[in-house]
């Protein structure tokens, strides 16, 4: 059975300890890091928060190890990966939980169970808060809520 030969030199540690060879654009790291590189290429002026470690944000950082928590029911477990600080005509901010391709959010987990109601938190803001599964999903779901801007 042939395959396609990897440069494991090339493969950073991250992506090597979680098995994300699966092409670009595939994996949840490699959706969220090019949901993070649109948002900065498209829209250089907003403001964005990202729980990808490492990426790298220029004159913006990530919030990524220095958010504390002081709810007595969430430990910080399930918190969005990706927060977009850019108001719109109907909401004041956009938050997505972002999944690799094909993954059904509808499922029962309990990890997912605590991404839902971190979604359900920020929609009870006013947010716009939604699970994009794939960056095709999620680019949809930036430049809708853009065009309300």
């Amino acid at each position: 059975m042939g395959g396609t030969r990897v440069d494991w030199s090339q493969v950073d540690q991250r992506t090597r300890a979680f098995g994300m060879l699966k092409g670009p654009k595939k994996s949840e790291h490699n959706v969220h890091k090019n949901v993070c590189k649109l948002l900065r290429e498209q829209w250089p002026k907003v403001r964005f928060y990202t729980s990808l470690d490492g990426f790298d944000l220029g004159q913006q950082r990530s919030l990524t190890g220095s958010l504390k928590w002081y709810d007595a029911e969430h430990d910080g477990s399930g918190f969005p990966d990706l927060m977009v600080f850019k108001r719109n005509r109907k909401h004041p901010f956009l938050v997505l939980e972002l999944k690799k391709e094909g993954v059904k959010t509808t499922r029962k987990s309990k990890h997912l169970n605590k991404q839902r109601d971190w979604l359900e938190y920020f929609r009870s803001m006013g947010a716009k808060a939604e699970f994009a599964s794939g960056y095709d999903e999620a680019v949809d779901i930036i430049k809708q809520y853009m065009r309300l801007t």
